[in-house]
């Protein structure tokens, strides 16, 4: 699903904690019963290099996006994955 907004990240500059917790709270809210859970780990996959940021907080995204603050470990699951996976235009690659 497209948004109006253009995240930072498209534009060659970090993400703040604020606009990772209203990306995350679009994807969970839009993720399809039954997979919820997943779109965490693909959050955490998808922005992993933004997440690593040292002023960016997992917790504080959650915090911010209203998440509970026990799926942290989900997104670190996702995060952790990145070293493995390529994402690009046609998908992921392994």
């Amino acid at each position: 699903m497209a948004t109006d907004k253009t995240f930072p990240a498209e534009e060659n500059r970090p993400m703040t904690n604020d606009e990772l917790a209203h990306e995350l709270h679009r994807i969970v809210s839009t993720a399809p019963e039954g997979i919820i859970t997943l779109s965490y780990h693909l959050f955490g996959l998808k922005y992993a290099k933004e997440l690593s940021d040292p002023g960016i907080s997992v917790a504080r995204v959650l915090t911010v996006s209203k998440l509970p603050k026990s799926y942290q470990m989900e997104i670190n699951k996702g995060k952790n994955l990145a070293a493995f996976v390529t994402l690009n235009e046609e998908g992921l690659w392994f």
